[in-house]
């Protein structure tokens, strides 16, 4: 290794910008040291090693010391490491809940997940979402994911509210990571299945609500850097639409469900997998299709106001 190798290794950002877990095996990678020779240079067991890079658990500071010193990191690296580690285990501790509200506004649940989120589309020039629930989040109006995220708190949560993630917090976070969208120099591909267009989250005044929506991802669908395609619901398909994704630069996968939160990996296999089933869905669909489809959605939710304002005025 180089004079200037080994002072990469011990240089490390300002701000955590990866998980742990990824963050350490890419230096033990750069010391040229397998899992089992870093077990023995730090006393941590190598079943434990495997766990921490593979995301499956989140380290002790203890842990991360020791793997750091065994690194041979400087000391202010080993520092920083350790106390990204602390930190890291308190949110995980905050997220468990439930919480009582000064607790909420330390670190609530969904502002965490949705700077994870973010942290990890900053990182992509290419990002590639399929979504077969509700609307993109890149694509969502605020008031759209509002209802969607207060509609998850109240299943996650329950009738008491005092325990629910600041619905607020996550919002201003999402409208952060859509900012994004225009940046050219990252390209977004999205693709929605039709039956997300008819799913409602409200009554009286949804029609109003997402006809806005729709215009929304008319509006996203004329960016440069943008593409979306819809799957028609008589669509074929071969492949079930389990779960919304998230592939990024084919580095990460990332999902999220209704049960399940989100979800982080990073093996090649599983991204593989992805990027499988987003070109099925991709090939089964059309650009041509989508203001179409758009246009009449939003022509049908508009005649319903319509409907319900003669309605009201006979």
């Amino acid at each position: 290794m180089t004079a200037s190798d080994q002072q990469a290794v011990h240089e490390l950002p300002p701000e955590q910008t990866e998980p742990l877990g990824r963050l350490l095996f890419r230096l033990r990678q750069e010391r040229d040291l397998t899992s089992s020779a870093l077990s023995r240079e730090s006393h941590v067991s190598q079943s434990q090693i495997s766990k921490i890079e593979n995301l499956q658990i989140i380290p002790s500071a203890d842990a991360v010391g020791k793997i750091a010193v065994a690194l041979r990191l400087s000391t202010d690296a080993v520092d920083q490491l350790v106390e990204w580690a602390r930190r890291d285990k308190l949110e995980a501790a905050r997220a468990r809940g439930p919480r009582r509200p000064a607790e909420q506004a330390a670190g609530p649940t969904g502002e965490i997940k949705q700077r994870d989120w973010m942290r990890e589309e900053a990182k992509g020039t290419r990002i590639r979402n399929f979504e077969p629930i509700v609307v993109p989040g890149l694509l969502q109006t605020s008031e759209y994911a509002r209802r969607v995220l207060n509609g998850f708190h109240s299943v996650e949560y329950g009738d008491d509210d005092q325990t629910w993630p600041n619905t607020a917090a996550a919002l201003s976070l999402r409208a952060a990571r859509q900012e994004r969208l225009y940046h050219t120099d990252v390209m977004y591909e999205f693709i929605i299945l039709e039956q997300v267009l008819r799913f409602r989250f409200g009554a009286a005044d949804w029609p109003v609500l997402m006809a806005d929506q729709i215009q929304r991802i008319e509006g996203a669908f004329k960016l440069p850097n943008v593409s979306i395609r819809i799957v028609p619901e008589a669509t074929i398909l071969s492949c079930p639409p389990v779960e919304a994704f998230t592939i990024v630069d084919e580095a990460v996968v990332l999902t999220e469900s209704t049960l399940g939160g989100g979800r982080r990996d990073w093996e090649r296999k599983k991204i593989d997998v992805g990027v499988r089933a987003f070109e099925h869905f991709w090939n089964r669909s059309s650009a041509e299709d989508v203001l179409p489809i758009l246009s009449r959605y939003k022509a049908e939710l508009l005649e319903e106001v319509a409907q319900s304002v003669r309605s009201a005025g006979a």
